[in-house]
């Protein structure tokens, strides 16, 4: 089941190339599966930060609108 670190190392390091024996085979697909899932997280982690960075934006413009609308409503119970 599980193969010898320096034998992970080496299919880490070989990408593509198919290694023939079943053993390897089978960690080699672990390995490609496990990079394939850390691929993922970083590329699911990238849009979560601008989306983040969106919300915090439209949060602080929901503020200033807010405060906006505030000082009119003054001004207009002012001139009442």
């Amino acid at each position: 089941m599980w193969a010898k670190k320096w034998e992970l190392k080496r299919v880490v390091k070989v990408r593509k190339r198919v290694l023939l024996t079943p053993r390897s085979r089978r960690t080699f697909q672990k390995l490609t599966r496990l990079r394939n899932q850390k691929l993922q997280y970083r590329r699911r982690k990238k849009p979560n930060r601008s989306l983040n960075r969106i919300l915090c934006l439209s949060l602080q413009i929901q503020q200033q609108l807010m405060s906006w609308c505030f000082r009119v409503v003054q001004r207009l119970s002012l001139y009442r």
